[in-house]
């Protein structure tokens, strides 16, 4: 299966770490601090392949079923399942907004 780049974290964690930044907020040793951050990280990536997943899992399976004249058969029905679908695609895209103003991106996702 295809899959995209997982997410890259904006913090280097040998920076981090060699700054000895992390003390200011958190008192665990640095061996304790790294595994600490290396799961969650491992964590986020093997969520972030889950919904990518699902995500085209979706996709495949939508294809499916307006290959078979859903149009023709039960076009309120298959109109009520498609504005639904936009609706919900549309509000993941600005909760994505969202995260990303909050990292300061403010450009075009390409």
């Amino acid at each position: 299966m295809f899959r995209t780049q997982p997410p890259i974290f904006p913090i280097s964690l040998k920076h981090a770490l060699t700054a000895n930044s992390y003390q200011v907020c958190h008192s665990e040793e640095t061996a304790k601090l790294v595994k600490n951050v290396i799961d969650r990280q491992d964590k986020i990536i093997e969520s972030f392949y889950k919904l990518e997943e699902i995500l085209v899992r979706a996709h495949v399976e939508a294809k499916k079923a307006w290959s078979h004249g859903n149009s023709f058969h039960a076009p309120v029905e298959i109109s009520r399942i498609i504005a639904a679908g936009i609706d919900k695609a549309q509000e993941a895209r600005i909760e994505i907004a969202r995260v990303l103003a909050s990292l300061n991106y403010n450009k075009e996702v390409p």
